[in-house]
């Protein structure tokens, strides 16, 4: 037993002495990027990364020095990483606007269904984790209003428990629902940035194909299938066509 509690006690240790390890270099990091340090910014960050650390902060701040130092593809990358952990956030939103202006291709997405849309956007208020957090939360309320249901002697208040509960529970099972479906979306919808400066899309994977049109580094390609070193890309307006891997990197 002593063992146990000994090696469970230097496991935690170990784990907070890494966690303030991290904390220390990423606060090094900002005050690099705060002193217009970019690069060397970059460099701590990028360490971090490797380390198995992901946020939405790191990938933020790493789009923005890249941002700083016009290393535009690899700004919308890590804005795009930064986006994915939080959908709903309106910073991350609003660099990669900027960003994106400054890229070649201005492609115009494909009409789609407004009830598509609104669905999209409802999903995308909060990410997998809060949409999770949020129906936990209903949850235990819907509990504690069927305890008065079970407990309470006045009719009032058990009907006031009951209905309660009943409405609660189904808002947590809705955003449970949604949280479910935000997280799909998030992993099914397989993006990448080009990064080569001009690339030719062809309609077959090889060299041999036809060139379709020509894109240009910091576009956002959706990912279809693949075979040997190509990726049949998609785009919003609906173009496909075959691009090299080594030419985009994933989101």
């Amino acid at each position: 037993m002593r063992k146990i509690l000994f090696t469970l006690t230097l496991f935690v240790s170990v784990s907070l002495f890494a966690g303030n390890q991290f904390e220390a270099q990423f606060e090094k990091a900002n005050e690099l990027y705060e002193s217009a340090n970019y690069e060397e910014a970059l460099k701590v960050y990028y360490e971090l990364e490797k380390a198995g650390i992901n946020g939405f902060n790191l990938q933020f701040n790493i789009g923005n020095a890249h941002y700083k130092l016009d290393e535009i593809p690899s700004a919308i990358l890590h804005y795009e990483k930064a986006l994915k952990i939080d959908p709903s956030n309106e910073d991350v939103k609003q660099n990669l606007k900027l960003a994106y202006a400054k890229t070649t291709d201005k492609i115009e997405p494909a009409r789609e269904l407004v009830i598509n849309r609104w669905w999209k956007q409802i999903i995308n208020l909060n990410s997998a984790d809060s949409w999770g957090i949020i129906a936990t939360f209903l949850l235990f309320t819907s509990l504690m209003l069927a305890l008065f249901y079970l407990l309470a002697n006045k009719s009032i208040i058990r009907r006031i428990g009951f209905f309660g509960a009943s409405a609660v529970l189904l808002m947590a099972i809705i955003c449970y629902f949604f949280g479910y479906q935000q997280h799909n979306y998030s992993n099914e919808a397989k993006a990448a940035i080009i990064f080569t400066p001009t690339v030719s899309i062809k309609s077959a994977p090889g060299e041999s194909g036809t060139v379709l049109f020509v894109l240009h580094k910091g576009t956002k390609v959706h990912l279809l299938e693949s075979t040997n070193e190509w990726r049949n890309v998609a785009l919003p307006n609906g173009n496909k066509g075959w691009i090299k891997e080594n030419d985009i990197r994933e989101i």
